[in-house]
């Protein structure tokens, strides 16, 4: 694996949101070990042992056409995250429709200060979620004299309509370095990713979802989240798993996927989806869109920067 200071990566424990307290990891189910595809050899002193442990586990399943429409990537973006709610309905379209509510799918609330954030986020392994990096670590939009972790995160699997399987509580969080810290100059949209470790089990409630990385996935993608901006097309509520169908586009900054998405604000850290050979595989996830557009988003590739994130997350929980 060629080596990346930037794809190092950054860990932040966090904090007991209030009226939870920690449950402790001796109190762990067994669970549904991580499914991970690979499509190019990588290199590393822990691949041989976490090999070893990447087995079979459920994935999801979501139907994946194509939306059929042509457009061009932009440059500016706005992130695709919200720190406030809005009341209003789903509106359907062919390409934008309600998702019913999946167990590995959930909303993830995050406290910065006094500012709440809402995203989602995947459950991949035991005790592990993928997420946007924005989700957990935020910047002033003044600059980065603000920047932070989150002091605090829970996540609720299979949210709808303020109904979830529960209620579970973020221990840990890892971003590449990339995004934490950027060189003057560089770009943040291929390392918008993180890692949530959760301080209880939790693949004996929801399962965990498929990974593919190290891939090139030509699309289509089908996105989901909880977006809760309404765009010019949709009236979006926040309280509704949302799925968006689109065709890969042609993306002008390496280290990213683009494609037709028309999800809003509230979907950042979503799944990215797309059929491997009849399983239904993670390829990116929901991260940026451009401004002043509501039909396209980026997403960072999932390569070997995130494998080695998702390598250390799990050596910490596995001591390998």
């Amino acid at each position: 694996m060629p080596y990346d200071a930037s794809s190092i990566p950054v860990i932040a424990h966090l904090g007991v949101p209030p009226g939870h307290h920690r449950q402790s990891a001796e109190d762990a189910v067994p669970g549904h070990p991580l499914q991970i595809e690979l499509r190019t050899v990588v290199h590393g002193p822990r691949d041989g042992g976490h090999r070893e442990r990447l087995a079979s586990a459920p994935s999801l399943s979501v139907g994946l056409d194509a939306s059929g429409r042509e457009g061009a990537a932009r440059d500016q973006r706005r992130f695709v995250a919200q720190d406030i709610s809005h009341s209003a309905s789903l509106t359907d379209s062919p390409n934008v429709m309600a998702a019913p509510p999946l167990p590995t799918v959930g909303r993830i609330t995050a406290w910065f200060d006094g500012r709440v954030r809402f995203c989602t986020a995947t459950v991949i392994a035991e005790r592990l979620l993928l997420t946007a990096a924005h989700c957990t670590f935020s910047r002033d939009r003044e600059g980065d004299a603000g920047a932070r972790f989150a002091d605090w995160i829970i996540f609720e699997p299979g949210f709808e309509k303020g109904a979830s399987l529960g209620t579970w509580v973020g221990e840990a969080v890892y971003i590449p370095r990339g995004w934490a810290s950027p060189a003057a100059g560089a770009a943040l949209g291929p390392f918008d990713f993180a890692v949530i470790r959760l301080d209880a089990p939790i693949a004996h409630v929801t399962g965990t979802a498929s990974l593919l990385i190290n891939a090139d996935p030509p699309g289509p993608f089908t996105a989901l989240g909880y977006p809760r901006v309404p765009s010019d097309m949709h009236d979006f509520d926040g309280e509704h798993l949302v799925s968006s169908k689109g065709e890969r586009l042609a993306s002008n900054e390496a280290g990213t996927l683009y494609a037709r998405n028309e999800l809003t604000e509230g979907s950042s850290g979503g799944p990215w989806l797309v059929d491997v050979e009849g399983t239904v595989a993670i390829a990116g996830l929901n991260s940026t869109k451009p401004a002043r557009e509501d039909d396209s988003t980026w997403s960072p590739h999932l390569g070997a920067g995130f494998e080695r994130l998702l390598a250390r997350a799990l050596a910490d929980m596995t001591g390998v």
